[in-house]
């Protein structure tokens, strides 16, 4: 007969593919806007809304938010709009494991650009890198444990972290920022707004995310001025979800979606008030503890047992603690077409994650985009910068991929009387590492009466052991309880059932 079976579940990560995906949007300004005279700055956000399997597809949902600075051709003035489209990228996963299967996406910008028709219509365009991971846990058979009564089992506990699915929620936020003892303002250009690295606690069914926004503005004040203002505020929102238990690992993001920004009169009737209406989504990754046993040999008193092992593959799962860097350097070029940086802005990108014996090398870039000021109006300057990290080894040393993510804290730009361009920027690493691992468990087993299972007479056995053998040998050698060996040999094992005397006679 065959012996009872029961079900496990392990991580798998199932496929990682990714995509570049060409949006497009043909555009005309709003009536109420000047026309374009010169484009200045093209910025594009790639934000992904909704991953979703269905059969052998799947599906990223999301959205594009391009931002485009030009001077006018009324007065040469500054203006900036957003346009927003939409976007769908299929995948062709195959066939999927059977048990519970998840996705996750995340996009990058890679490449944008503006491209006049006449002053009044445009085409924006950027190239998004979509990467897609499909994690599973995948449904595995062995011998249960608990059904196969009579039968004696040697065990193995094993104890990992898996990724649940990740937990999105939208939030509005809104702050006011006073410009009190400078120039009122006469008109708002445009306003960014991004999220530091995120800190979690965690209780049952909440999590507390505590961030840092920091908000840019810049704006025309009523001297005719173009001025830009920086400032930091707190962003701490509560998920609550009835998958987040006390003692389990999150980590966190907050993503800007929309940034809407007015001006207010202060109290002398003076517009000197920035008000700040962001929408927000929080996304909430949980890395459940998960510990399973399983059965690695076993036998009956009564039968015989033919069992069969397998090795069962799934991956383990480890988060690093955060890395913080800076990057500093003295930038050259040849000419720039403005004599004062107003404002700079950019993004990080990790290239390459290795775990060596040394430690995990990391090496990426930093894109920036400078907007200055020169004797002819306003201009931008793009820069790329290299940077090289090195963080410790977590417990899998360096047999384990790593995945990084890089996420810019801060960046300033200054440019000296010689023309040297000073940059100042620190940003956070965060990372995870992913290990390959094996267990062996017994996954069948065909069991059959033993000859002489009927045979009452039991006899006395008087054994004499090699050193190292255990009780769970013996016990299976003579189809005698394990423990029972144990206990009618006091002082022979230790307590993990290895003899300890050489020379030992045992009775059974």
């Amino acid at each position: 007969m065959k012996a009872e079976i029961a079900t496990i579940q392990l991580p798998r990560t199932i496929l990682e593919t990714g995509a570049d995906k060409d949006i497009e949007l043909e555009c005309n300004l709003a009536d109420y806007l000047p026309g374009i005279n010169r484009v200045i700055r093209t910025e594009a956000n790639v934000i992904p809304e909704e991953t979703t399997i269905n059969g052998s597809k799947a599906e990223v949902k999301g959205k594009a938010v391009f931002s485009l600075l030009y001077e006018s051709d009324y007065k040469a003035k500054l203006k900036n709009e957003k346009y927003t489209a939409d976007f769908i990228q299929r995948f062709d996963v195959g066939d999927l494991p059977k048990g519970e299967c998840f996705a996750s996406s995340s996009c990058r910008c890679n490449y944008v650009s503006c491209k006049t028709l006449n002053p009044r219509r445009f085409v924006l365009k950027c190239r998004a890198d979509i990467h897609l991971d499909i994690k599973a846990m995948q449904s595995t058979a062995v011998v249960s444990m608990e059904d196969c009564k009579g039968a004696f089992f040697k065990s193995e506990k094993h104890h990992f972290n898996r990724c649940a699915p990740q937990i999105r929620k939208d939030f509005s936020l809104e702050e006011s920022f006073s410009l009190e003892g400078q120039e009122p303002i006469a008109e708002i250009i445009c306003a960014t707004l991004r999220f530091m690295p995120s800190e979690v606690s965690v209780s049952d069914c909440s999590a507390a995310i505590r961030s840092n926004g920091i908000f840019k503005c810049l704006y025309e004040a009523e001297n005719g001025d173009i001025k830009l203002i920086e400032r930091n505020f707190p962003a701490n929102v509560t998920v609550d979800d009835e998958t987040v238990y006390e003692g389990c690992e999150c980590g966190a993001e907050m993503i800007c979606g929309s940034c809407e920004v007015i001006k207010e009169q202060d109290n002398y009737g003076e517009y000197r008030i920035i008000v700040m209406n962001c929408n927000a989504t929080a996304c909430l990754s949980i890395y459940e503890r998960s510990d399973i046993k399983v059965p690695t040999d076993m036998y009956y008193e009564e039968y015989e047992c033919a069992a069969k092992s397998e090795s069962l593959g799934f991956e383990e799962l480890e988060l690093l603690p955060r890395h913080k860097f800076g990057i500093e350097k003295h930038l050259e070029p040849q000419e720039l077409p403005f004599t004062e940086c107003v404002d700079t802005d950019g993004v990080l990108y990790v290239t390459e994650a290795v775990a060596g014996e040394s430690g995990i090398k990391i090496k990426g870039k930093l894109l920036l985009n400078v907007l200055g000021k020169g004797e002819n109006g306003f201009y931008t300057q793009d820069f790329s910068v290299p940077f090289e990290e090195e963080l410790p080894l977590g417990s899998f040393g360096c047999n384990c991929k790593i995945k990084a993510n890089a996420i810019l804290c801060s960046v300033n730009t200054e440019l000296s009387e010689s023309g040297v361009m000073k940059l100042k920027a620190t940003g956070e690493l965060c990372c995870t590492a992913h290990k390959k691992s094996v267990l062996y468990a017994i996954t069948d087993a065909e069991v059959c009466k033993r000859e002489d299972a009927d045979d009452n007479r039991k006899p006395v056995i008087i054994y004499y052991p090699d050193p190292g053998e255990t009780a769970w040998e013996i016990g299976k050698r003579y189809h005698t309880n394990p423990q029972s060996v144990m206990d009618n040999n006091l002082d022979v094992f230790d307590k993990d059932g290895v003899i300890t005397k050489e020379h030992s006679v045992l009775f059974m």
